[in-house]
């Protein structure tokens, strides 16, 4: 798990997370999610896993863009509070 608890950006590996707001990222084999807390105003999250990911079933109104094959950026609507990527 990556977690952030304010403000920043962490990596371990091939995964980083960063964000202007609380979040944390679970890796598990199949599937990564991104945890929000529920007072959220809406934020935007920029995820960095290995090659392989897409946009699972994520909550409504997340929108995600892959900037590359490795990097998502996540839009998440206030009162969100999960994301997933699934492993393809």
């Amino acid at each position: 798990m990556l977690a952030l608890g304010a403000d920043g950006s962490v990596t371990y590996k091939n995964y980083g997370i960063a964000a202007a707001a609380s979040v944390s990222l679970r890796i598990d084999d199949k599937v990564l999610t991104v945890d929000l807390p529920e007072n959220h105003t809406g934020t935007q999250v920029s995820i960095t896993v290995p090659e392989g990911w897409s946009v699972g079933s994520s909550a409504e109104g997340v929108t995600v863009v892959s900037t590359k094959q490795t990097e998502h950026q996540l839009t998440v609507p206030a009162g969100v509070t999960e994301a997933r990527l699934v492993k393809r």
